[in-house]
């Protein structure tokens, strides 16, 4: 579907009724069902009144909203500040191609960009996006294209990390620090780490659902709580204590609808419109207006008789001086202004909201992350099309990966293999780096893969070329010589029609690993085989023997009473013991390899 994801970017199914004075809210339907009108106001028990807001939708036939429509203060008009009066044009591969601001006179219009697999790449008003060779989204930036974020990914698809203007001076250099998640294998991030801190900013408690806590049973976005370094500034490094610590409280249909203290004083509440855009209600916001104020002060104060769950900021069951006092604490020592457009309060700065996505911390009120893909909540579908798995499990758009990238852009995609290695097929990543050899681009994917690590370049020539040196042109004589032979020595022979087939002569067991990480009950683990294979040839001017040997690394997460060797192999890929050789050993170069073949091929690289 191109408006939404079929299962989890439905609109939210809206409950008519009494919310609270003036905050009632009706819902309408067109003839398929979907969500077109949401009136919101004085609910009379059939209809809303007195109306205080109303959002539109007109859906085409593919869930696409053609037209949207907020009357932000419920006067009737769509020309106010605050209210949109959008048309949005769509061609027949569901790309959004225009984008009509028909609340000014003349109207005013953008034109959004898309790549050609769908990706939208400029949305014509506020965003630029930058994706990497796995459609991933890799930053944000403004339209005059200064950057507002950078993302980083695993092999697995995991966001492990972002890079925007934590110190808040209006740009990304260096001296923002870069944040890192951890996640468990099931994809439910556990921290947030500040660079090379040894401590973590925050530390997350998924919902672990279903028999004995393994997790089986409900959406990865199930979160209990999370603990926050806030005695450091976030751009400080952490000082190794978490002394917030915050209870995330999920409707049913998953949305972060409030989030309490330890001891159950209420921070703050989140509405969504129906399509996921926030509004952030302080604590201690009495009217529902997006603010604490002098007002809510004095309707706290002023309080006689019955009962309101809002002027009750610390739940003790009753509503006095308490409430007020407690309500100051809650939002940073004074009044605070949140509303329309904001998913948490500068206090609290949380990131979980819409279905329990992880907002994203710059644009947490129009953009989330989900997995394989980013959410623009504005726009009421994803920035990506659809992704099927590729080799290692890797998240890969159907036109767009490695094998099919021009050779001058194949260092981008190199990189990302090269930045974490231990999460992608050797073999994959080999591929990738003969493809940069080709080109003659493997210095300059030398160069990049440095920046990450010290011994990144080290590294690249180990894995590409098999040689332990940095020296560029030991590294591509090698290079060239394992994957294009036939190419530097037109004379040389046919190896693999005159030798005999390879034979497995040594064949290692396997070797375990499992140490434990920084995250809390978390451990390293990895699995080690080594493989020798001989055959037998006329010309000595062929290889005879080739040894190589294959790692595979993930991460567990103990249970009570588990060593992290226990949980390592509990939790162990299932192809673990199943080491990814040719049936009929190693090959002297790597062919050449369509997409209609990676489909078929799970490794990618060989047939």
């Amino acid at each position: 579907m191109a408006g939404m994801e079929a299962a989890n970017h439905r609109p939210r199914e809206a409950v008519r009724g009494r919310r609270a004075a003036g905050r009632g809210l009706g819902i309408g339907f067109d003839e398929l069902n979907r969500l077109t009108q949401a009136p919101e106001g004085t609910w009379n028990g059939s209809s809303i009144t007195t109306k205080t807001r109303q959002s539109d939708w007109v859906l085409d036939q593919f869930g696409s909203f053609t037209t949207y429509k907020q009357d932000a203060n419920g006067d009737g008009d769509w020309v106010d500040t605050g209210d949109i009066n959008d048309n949005n044009t769509f061609d027949v591969g569901f790309k959004i191609t225009a984008r009509k601001d028909q609340k000014t006179t003349p109207e005013t219009v953008s034109t959004p960009t898309n790549a050609a697999n769908g990706t939208l790449t400029n949305d014509g008003r506020t965003d630029k996006m930058v994706y990497d060779a796995w459609n991933r989204l890799r930053q944000v930036q403004n339209q005059a294209s200064a950057v507002r974020a950078t993302y980083r990914y695993n092999g697995l698809g995991h966001r492990i990390a972002w890079h925007d203007d934590a110190d808040n001076d209006a740009d990304v250099d260096g001296s923002d620090p870069v944040y890192h998640l951890a996640y468990t294998e099931d994809w439910r991030m556990v921290a947030v780490y500040r660079g090379s801190d040894a401590n973590p900013k925050e530390r997350h408690l998924p919902h672990m659902a279903g028999i004995n806590g393994f997790g089986h049973v409900g959406g990865p976005d199930g979160q209990i709580l999370y603990d926050k370094d806030t005695s450091t500034a976030w751009a400080s490094a952490a000082d190794g204590t978490l002394d917030a610590r915050r209870y995330i409280c999920q409707n049913h249909r998953g949305d972060v609808s409030a989030i309490i203290t330890d001891i159950a004083w209420q921070v703050e509440s989140i509405r969504y419109t129906a399509y996921g855009e926030p509004t952030a209600l302080p604590g201690g916001d009495t009217d529902s207006d997006g603010d604490f104020d002098a007002t809510d002060a004095g309707n706290i104060i002023g309080w006689t008789t019955g009962y309101d769950a809002r002027y009750d900021v610390n739940v003790d069951g009753l509503i006095d001086a308490d409430d007020l006092s407690d309500a100051i604490a809650v939002n940073g020592g004074g009044y605070l202004t949140s509303g329309r457009g904001i998913l948490s309060g500068t206090p609290t700065n949380n990131r979980k909201g819409y279905a329990g996505y992880e907002h994203d911390r710059v644009m947490p009120a129009r953009l989330a992350h989900v997995r394989h893909r980013a959410y623009r909540m504005d726009l009421g579908r994803s920035l990506q099309p659809t992704q099927v798995p590729g080799p290692a499990l890797i998240p890969i758009p159907p036109t767009t990966s490695c094998f099919d990238l021009p050779l001058d852009d194949c260092v981008d995609c190199c990189v990302s293999e090269v930045i974490h290695p231990a999460d992608f097929d050797p073999h994959y990543l080999l591929y990738c780096l003969a493809q940069c050899v080709r080109a003659d681009l493997i210095r300059t994917c030398i160069d990049a893969g440095s920046t990450q690590s010290p011994s990144m370049a080290l590294y690249v020539c180990e894995r590409c070329c098999g040689q332990s040196t940095t020296n560029y042109g030991t590294c591509i004589q090698a290079c060239r010589q394992r994957f294009f032979w036939d190419e530097i020595n037109p004379s040389a022979p046919n190896c693999n029609d005159m030798c005999s087939p390879w034979r497995l002569i040594t064949e290692s067991p396997g070797s375990w690993a499992a140490t434990p990480s920084l995250v809390p009950a978390g451990c390293n683990c990895s699995y080690t085989w080594y493989h020798k294979f001989e055959r037998v040839c006329p010309n000595a001017a062929c290889k005879t023997t080739y040894e190589e040997s294959f790692r595979r690394e993930w991460t567990a997460y103990r249970l009570p009473g588990e060593t992290c060797g226990q949980a390592c192999r509990r939790v162990a890929p299932r192809d673990l013991t199943t080491p990814p050789w040719l049936p009929n050993g190693p090959i002297d170069r790597v062919p050449d390899v369509s997409p209609k073949t990676r489909g078929s091929n799970r490794r990618g690289c060989y047939q």
